[in-house]
C-alpha cells in the first residue's frame, strides 16, 4: 500500500493486490440413514365395505441402515418376527376366527458396493413355514 499526494494536498490510498487461484477441495458426500420401524401392522383386505371381509394382516418389526461413501455404498436390513394371519379385517371380529399364514421368521439382506468392485448382495431367511 502506498500513499501519494496530489497537488491540492490530498491524499490517495493506492492498494495493489493479486488475486491468487485457489484450487477447490473436492466436497466428499458421505450419507447414513438408519430406520427403525416397530410393530407395524399392515393389512391386506378383500372388500372394505364389509365389516368381516376376510384379510391378511403382516405384522413385524424392521431396522434399516443405508451408507453412502466414496469408497461405496451399503444396505443392511432386518427384519425380525415376520407373521401373516388371516382374519377378519376388523379386530372386533379376529377374537377366534385366526389361522396363520406365514410362521414367524426373521429375514437378513445385506448389499454392498465399490466403485472398484461388483455389487454383493446376501439374503437369509429363518426356518420359513407357510400354511
Amino acid at each position: 500500500m502506498t500513499e501519494n499526494s496530489i497537488s491540492g494536498g490530498e491524499n490517495v490510498v493506492i492498494c495493489a493486490f493479486s488475486l491468487l487461484a485457489v484450487p477447490a477441495v473436492p466436497v466428499v458426500a458421505k450419507t447414513e440413514m438408519n430406520v427403525v420401524v416397530k410393530n407395524p401392522e399392515i393389512v391386506f383386505v378383500a372388500d372394505l365395505t364389509r365389516a368381516e371381509a376376510p384379510a391378511l394382516v403382516m405384522t413385524t418389526q424392521c431396522e434399516l441402515v443405508m451408507k453412502n461413501e466414496p469408497s461405496g455404498q451399503s444396505m443392511t436390513a432386518a427384519i425380525s418376527d415376520l407373521k401373516v394371519v388371516a382374519c377378519p379385517f376388523l379386530r372386533e371380529k379376529r377374537e377366534h376366527n385366526v389361522t396363520t399364514v406365514l410362521q414367524p421368521c426373521q429375514v437378513f439382506f445385506k448389499s454392498n458396493q465399490s466403485p472398484s468392485q461388483p455389487q454383493t448382495i446376501e439374503l437369509s431367511i429363518s426356518s420359513l413355514t407357510l400354511k
